[in-house]
C-alpha cells in the first residue's frame, strides 16, 4: 500500500477493488463482482426422490379412482411431511371424491395453518386452487 492511502478505502473511494472473502473462502483483492468457480447444483437427497416418487405413485392411484386406499396412505404422510403441498392437494381431492368435502376442506385449514405458523408463508395458488374447486363442487374435480 502507498503512504497517504487509507485501507479500506471509505466512501467515495475511487478504488475497484476490496478485500473480500469469496464464494470458495479465501480473502482476495478482487473486483466485488468475482466469484469462484461454478459449483454443480446440489443434487436431491434419496428422501426427497422416494418422496417425490410415492407422490407421483399415489397421483396415479388417484387416477385409477383408488380413492379410499389413497387416502388413508395420505393421512400418515401429512403428518410425516406437513410442508408438502402435494400431498395435502392430493389428500383433499381423495377425500372430496369420497364424499367427505368437510374434511376436505378442513385438510385445507390445516395445511394452512401449518405453513402460516411453522414458514411465514400462504398455501401455493395450486393448492388454494383445489381449495376453491371443492368449494364451488367442480364436477371435473370428482370425476378425474
Amino acid at each position: 500500500m502507498r503512504a497517504g492511502r487509507r485501507w479500506p478505502p471509505g466512501p467515495g473511494s475511487r478504488s475497484s477493488t476490496s478485500p473480500t472473502r469469496s464464494r470458495c473462502g479465501a480473502e482476495t483483492r478482487t473486483p466485488s463482482s468475482a466469484t469462484c468457480p461454478r459449483r454443480p447444483p446440489a443434487r436431491p437427497s434419496w428422501k426427497q426422490l422416494r418422496l417425490s416418487a410415492v407422490e407421483t405413485r399415489i397421483e396415479a392411484a388417484l387416477a385409477l379412482r383408488l380413492d379410499a386406499q389413497t387416502a388413508v396412505e395420505l393421512e400418515g404422510l401429512v403428518r410425516t411431511h406437513p410442508t408438502r403441498e402435494l400431498l395435502w392437494g392430493q389428500l383433499m381431492i381423495a377425500l372430496y371424491r369420497l364424499g367427505r368435502q368437510a374434511d376436505a376442506l378442513a385438510a385445507f385449514r390445516t395445511a394452512r395453518a401449518l405453513l402460516m405458523d411453522g414458514h411465514g408463508v400462504d398455501p401455493s395458488p395450486a393448492l388454494a386452487e383445489i381449495h376453491h374447486r371443492i368449494l364451488r363442487h367442480d364436477v371435473t374435480l370428482a370425476h378425474g
